[in-house]
């Protein structure tokens, strides 16, 4: 088996976003499958490792314009896109119909030398394709979470919930708390403010009450924290911004969406590695 070298910003032991947690289960996933992954911080790339594995990219700002030339000369590389790095705005929400003009557009050819572009929903994946039309791109339709995580998640739906909502009250201003707060306060929704914490108590506190409210200003790519409040059992309001709400999973709420993730596991990876 080749020897796949995981190319990003960060990983989950430095900064725990929603990217880096998919990322890192991926890796221990590829692991288990038996293949060898080996961790590569996009600053630290080589031209030595790009021609001696296979090469997956996720989070690509500290990758040099060397290191790029170098993957597209191999052709041997997929990028694992989380955002919108195509952009020099990094969010299409700006542009009519989210197709930007071509001052905007970056990284265009480092797209299409890709073996695959993998997004992370439908609405990501028309949007990458609308703006880098010669891109293979593919849709994953989810995202990635450890089996205990997923059990915890389903411990907090078997919980009683108060009649409350639930607002992300995030240090980053395009989670857009302010946005939810004026909704809640308009419906006249009691609601609670669940500032950052560690994951599993952010987790926790988010699912004690019956419903979840989220207005993000960009275009979020999939939202794993949307559709984890629904594994939690939790009725979500949102707006049309949040890749996940276009997949036909998202009708499942509780275990059944549970079931659902956890079955993404397999053929999530499966279908990343077939590319390898």
């Amino acid at each position: 088996m080749s020897s796949i070298y995981f190319v990003a910003d960060f990983f989950a032991e430095e900064v725990l976003g929603g990217g880096e947690l998919n990322n890192e289960e991926f890796i221990n996933l590829a692991r288990m499958a038996g293949f060898t992954v080996n961790k590569i911080k996009s600053t630290e790339l080589t031209k030595e490792q790009i021609n001696s594995g296979f090469v997956i990219v996720a989070n690509f700002i500290g990758l040099s314009e060397d290191r790029k030339e170098d993957l597209k000369n191999s052709g041997n590389y997929l990028i694992y896109e989380h955002d919108h790095k195509y952009l020099t705005t990094r969010d299409p929400s700006g542009f009519k119909n989210y197709v930007a003009p071509q001052e905007f557009l970056c990284n265009i050819e480092f797209y299409e030398k890709a073996k695959a572009v993998l997004c992370q929903s439908s609405l990501h994946s028309t949007i990458l394709k609308s703006n880098i039309p010669e891109a293979n791109v593919e849709n994953l339709s989810g995202n990635l979470w450890g089996l205990d995580t997923l059990r915890f998640i389903s411990s907090q739906n078997k919980k009683d919930k108060k009649d409350r909502v639930s607002i992300w009250n995030s240090s980053n201003p395009i989670k857009d708390t302010l946005s939810a707060r004026k909704f809640c306060i308009a419906k006249k929704y009691q609601y609670d403010l669940i500032g950052d914490l560690p994951y599993r108590d952010f987790l926790a506190e988010i699912s004690k009450n019956n419903c979840f409210v989220f207005f993000p200003t960009t275009v979020e790519t999939l939202c794993r924290v949307v559709v984890e409040a629904r594994m939690a059992g939790m009725k979500t309001i949102t707006n049309k911004k949040l890749g996940a709400i276009g997949e036909p999973w998202f009708e499942l709420k509780g275990d059944d969406l549970v079931e659902e993730m956890t079955n993404k596991r397999v053929e999530i990876t499966q279908r990343i590695l077939s590319y390898v």
